[in-house]
């Protein structure tokens, strides 16, 4: 492809490290929607509350789900943050590097 989007998207390969905001994994984003529609339809459809014996949730109860259910996925992004920027100053500094 020769939109710049594909080349920042190589970039980000070469070097060993795929941030999720470069490279979305199509495929994963529809799992996620359809599971997403999938436990809303749980908890919101009478039907379905019945049979699993389901509560709505509330507004708040759901933002403090979705802020906990972030976590993880915010440290394993800090995480390929800050080991890219020590591999960065470890390529432009060679005498900081550590005995091997």
């Amino acid at each position: 492809m020769a939109n710049g989007t594909t080349r920042f998207h190589r970039c980000e390969h070469r070097n060993g490290i795929v941030y999720f905001w470069t490279s979305p994994n199509l495929t994963l984003v529809a799992v996620i929607a359809i599971t997403l529609a999938a436990q809303v339809a749980v908890v919101s459809i009478p039907f379905t509350q019945a049979l699993l014996h389901a509560a709505p949730l509330s507004l708040s109860d759901i933002g403090i789900a979705f802020a906990i259910g972030l976590i993880p996925v915010t440290l394993i992004e800090t995480e390929k943050v800050i080991r890219a920027w020590i591999k960065r100053i470890h390529a432009s500094h060679p005498e900081r590097r550590p005995a091997v």
